[in-house]
């Protein structure tokens, strides 16, 4: 009974930080702002399950500027060896191509056959990759 209550509460908690970190992070004098608002109900909503849009990491980093960010860069704790030697920007086609397939993506991004990356499969749609890119695009 008490595990169960624990984990309620932890779910709980945890919503509460993803509706106040998507209050933070969307700034009302963004001229892209309706993209972000859009995007936080659609496919970036996933994202959020384990990335915070602001400067704070959940079980990913952070995916704050990450647009035209060198790869593995910010200070997380958590990157794999693979991210953290990284020698590309996540630009648009980069983007695209990880998301289409975060496994073997990574293996073509740094060039590493043995390349790994903790970022599980995320089977979006082509115009859920648009969706997510556009999102990244427009978050600062």
């Amino acid at each position: 009974m008490v595990s169960k209550l624990l984990a309620l509460i932890f779910f709980c908690m945890l919503g509460l930080q993803f509706a106040q970190a998507e209050e933070a992070h969307l700034d009302e004098t963004n001229p892209e702002q309706e993209v972000v608002e859009e995007s936080v109900k659609g496919t970036s909503a996933k994202c959020q399950r384990c990335h915070d849009f602001g400067a704070d990491h959940i079980l990913g980093p952070s995916l704050a500027g990450v647009y035209g960010r060198k790869a593995g860069s910010i200070d997380y704790m958590r990157y794999s060896d693979s991210l953290k030697n990284a020698d590309f920007v996540w630009n648009e086609e980069n983007l695209r191509t990880f998301l289409r397939d975060t496994k073997q993506a990574i293996k073509l991004l740094t060039g590493n056959e043995h390349a790994l990356t903790r970022m599980p499969p995320l089977h979006l749609s082509e115009a859920e990759i648009d969706e997510a890119i556009a999102f990244l695009k427009a978050l600062r």
